[in-house]
């Protein structure tokens, strides 16, 4: 066995140990991409577990490293929670394990193919820690037999009616030969033990999420989604330390929010919060909840070593949008010596990285004023204000497209990032009524080889339904680029709100 072609990380719940279809990646697809190298699975975890997941360099090391498993040379442990007892603290379980139909079942009376060791490690209260260490490898092994035991596993969506914020399983050590692995046990697994309130336990189990996938996915970023509507109609944004709750939910009431984001906060020493009820987006966009102190105005976070500023009394949002991270790694990445045109441009975000990257023209366009003076100001932070080389108009999108048109301007790079629905006093736009007018405008400003990045909130159409459209608006001689989007936002499994398209002109 050669340590050097086996790779070892902390799987996340809400993952596939790899792709099940072309379009949802799985931990081995992301740390192929981040380590840009081949890799072979060579055991899995199921998507709702957590812990320690080994990945091979070679279809050699993997072959190897199956016949461990395959022969019972890997000493695996697993703990897990249950609210229920055991008639004893140590026992075995086994049983024959096969598929019927579309579910696993586990039978006694036909021939045992399967073996797990039980353990009650602690109690606290109703809900006790178990070890389980299984001695074959079948498929919802350690689930199944635990729901034998008397002790289904807390949270388990199949084998447990006990619901819970996520399932409480998690591959802790792994023994080879003379090599071992550890995870430590997740700290939603201690507060659950704790009796800690389950909002803060649901808090908890998705921040260890995000900790681990950005061991998994660089973002180079102090600022990411903590909870994504996980399992309540609720939002937290960290911004640079500053928390953002958003309530799409009037179940959730006020007081009791206020007590455990308080305690979230204190416990993970974050900086401040700030909730806002979202029940009426857009009709009052400045009522406030409450917030732990006179949170700051302005402030900064870091994205790319690229500083932008943020304001928190500018409505909704608070200059930028995370879940565009990716897309403006790929600007930031891909704009030296370019000339890059962003539409619909809002503070500038997508600019600022195209600077910051090294194009040598950057034009921004937004209707709003504000916004666009907000931009300034992110491209004066950075030191790398330039009046002759970095541009700011105020005016609608078709119009400064019209008159691009008429000069005959190219561009290596358009980024156009347009709302679902806006009006004013002069136009209404519909992103399903204006989509392919746009689309086809801001190609026919692409340079040969030169790129186009769109991308849409757009829910009531697929990603399907965006690329069916691009297909016969564009016809011919272009190459769509996958870019991999931030998972801090909907995982794999999810309907996906943002849908980007990259696409490069080939000629």
């Amino acid at each position: 066995m050669n340590l050097e072609e086996i790779v070892i990380c902390h799987k996340p719940i809400g993952f596939n140990t790899h792709a099940v279809n072309s379009s949802t990646d799985g931990v081995l697809e992301l740390l192929a991409a981040k380590n840009k190298e081949k890799l072979w699975p060579v055991h899995r975890l199921d998507r709702e577990t957590s812990g320690l997941l080994l990945f091979a360099k070679t279809k050699e090391q993997a072959s190897l490293l199956g016949d461990f498993f395959e022969n019972r040379k890997v000493l695996k442990t697993y703990y897990f929670l249950s609210r229920h007892e055991a008639s004893k603290n140590q026992f075995k379980i086994e049983s024959h394990i096969e598929k019927k139909a579309s579910q696993w079942v586990s039978h006694q009376n036909l021939e045992a193919n399967s073996e797990t060791n039980f353990k009650k490690l602690r109690s606290a209260g109703e809900i006790s820690l178990w070890q389980a260490e299984p001695k074959t490898g079948k498929t919802h092994q350690i689930r199944l037999h635990a729901k034998e035991a008397g002790i289904p596993i807390l949270g388990d969506p199949i084998y447990s009616e006990d619901t819970a914020p996520r399932m409480f399983l998690h591959c802790a050590e792994m023994q080879m030969e003379e090599h071992a692995w550890k995870s430590p046990l997740p700290k939603s697994f201690e507060l659950c033990l704790a009796n800690e309130a389950e909002e803060i336990v649901d808090l908890y189990s998705q921040l260890e999420v995000r900790k681990l996938l950005f061991g998994i996915q660089e973002h180079n970023s102090d600022s990411f989604r903590i909870y994504h509507k996980e399992n309540r109609d609720l939002s937290v944004d960290n911004y640079a330390g500053n928390l953002w709750f958003n309530i799409f939910d009037n179940s959730i009431a006020e007081e009791h929010c206020v007590d455990f984001f308080e305690k979230f906060k204190e416990q993970e020493n974050w900086k401040h919060y700030l909730i806002r009820h979202m029940l009426n987006r857009g009709k009052n966009p400045e009522v406030k909840i409450r917030s732990s102190s006179d949170i700051e105005e302005e402030w900064e976070m870091h994205e790319q070593k690229v500083k932008i500023q943020l304001r928190s009394s500018q409505g909704q949002s608070v200059g930028i949008f995370l879940d565009q991270r990716e897309n403006r790694k790929w600007v930031f990445e891909n704009s030296r010596d370019k000339k890059v045109l962003n539409l619909f441009s809002y503070t500038c975000a997508f600019s600022l990285m195209a600077a910051a990257g090294g194009a040598n023209k950057v034009i921004s366009v937004d209707t709003s004023k504000p916004s666009l003076e907000w931009g300034k100001e992110h491209f004066k932070l950075n030191e790398i204000y330039d009046k002759e080389k970095h541009l700011f108009f105020a005016m609608e999108t078709d119009a400064f497209l019209r008159s691009s048109e008429k000069k005959d301007e190219l561009f290596d790079l358009v980024i156009c990032d347009p709302p679902s629905f806006a009006r004013n006093k002069k136009s209404l736009f519909r992103i399903e009524n204006d989509f392919e007018a746009l689309l086809f405008s801001c190609w026919q400003r692409t340079k040969a080889n030169g790129h186009l990045l769109f991308s849409s909130n757009y829910e009531a159409w697929e990603e399907s339904d965006f690329l069916t459209r691009i297909k016969e608006i564009l016809k011919a001689n272009y190459k769509l680029i996958k870019v991999n989007p931030g998972f801090d936002y909907e995982k794999p499994s999810q309907k996906r709100i943002l849908k980007t398209f990259l696409i490069h002109k080939l000629s």
